[in-house]
């Protein structure tokens, strides 16, 4: 087995993944969470909540994707059975995606839709959130030229700590549109096409857990705004972008997920940026609204 990190959290891996880091030379010995290669079952039993492709239990989830891979996950183990003739790519795809959302909730992690950088002077992080298209990753890849270490892409994940909630480093890439490569003069080649036009990089991450500072929700507007969010409207946005938020009632973790955007939201400042539609040349005018807003 192999030994890999992300979010906090030591893997044991049947296998080397480039979406994980090594852990820290001064890191424990032994894993917490096992991902392994193995028959899962068909269902789980008495369901607490399903779809057509996922059921839950309070401790366990089940994902079978036709076509791809099923998987069936508890706090401690990732069990992955790909289909016959299945794409690799594809079962990383959902392994890296919806499977590490049921990991960080069964696991009482807060997994936030979003990517984030590390904010040197503060030694702080800020998290953007936001639809698909929205920008978060490009932003955040934009930010990284500059100096500000990236920490997350696609999921930011809030670990509850004595001295406040802190994001976790997270997964080692970044996933990108083509047009995003053009315009951050990234080579396409370099990553691995991961749906049409799309690609991942790997990129490296902060190698340490700062303290969220800042919630920004991208939006597509007419013009680059900033806009302050307060009160019930920030634990709105914040459950808004939780990631696989849906999970959550058939875990039987709602009381403790309020509890946990109800911390966050008095922690940090949230405000809402919108920008043109397809201007990928806004980036410049979002990072200086950014900037003066953290020199603040």
């Amino acid at each position: 087995m192999v030994a890999q990190t992300a979010f906090g959290i030591p893997f044991a891996c049947a296998k080397r993944f480039a979406e994980l880091t090594e852990p820290a030379a001064d890191a424990p010995d032994g894993a917490s969470v096992s991902i392994e290669w193995r028959d899962i079952p068909a269902r789980l039993d008495h369901p607490t909540g399903q779809e057509s492709w996922w059921q839950t239990t309070h401790d366990a989830y089940l994902l079978h994707v036709p076509g791809v891979a099923g998987f069936h996950v508890t706090a401690g183990t990732i069990a992955v059975q790909p289909e016959g003739g299945a794409d690799d790519a594809a079962v990383r795809l959902y392994l890296f995606g919806s499977v590490m959302g049921a990991l960080l909730h069964l696991r009482d992690r807060l997994p936030l839709h979003g990517s984030a950088v590390h904010l040197p002077r503060q030694d702080a992080a800020a998290i953007f959130t936001g639809m698909s298209t929205a920008g978060k990753s490009t932003l955040a890849a934009a930010l990284a030229g500059r100096g500000y270490g990236l920490m997350a892409d696609d999921i930011a994940a809030l670990d509850p700590h004595p001295d406040g909630i802190l994001l976790q480093p997270g997964l080692a890439q970044s996933k990108l549109w083509r047009r995003a490569l053009e315009f951050l003069a990234l080579d396409a080649d370099e990553g691995r096409l991961v749906r049409p036009d799309k690609y991942a990089l790997r990129m490296p991450v902060a190698p340490s857990p700062a303290r969220v500072a800042f919630v920004y929700e991208l939006q597509l507007g007419d013009a680059v705004t900033r806009t302050e969010i307060v009160g019930m409207e920030k634990l709105r946005l914040l459950d808004r972008q939780t990631f696989r938020r849906n999970y959550v009632p058939g875990f039987g973790r709602s009381g403790a997920h309020l509890q946990r955007l109800a911390a966050l939201a008095r922690q940090v400042r949230a405000c809402r940026i919108t920008r043109p539609h397809g201007e990928t040349m806004t980036v410049d005018a979002i990072i200086d609204l950014l900037e003066r807003d953290w020199a603040g």
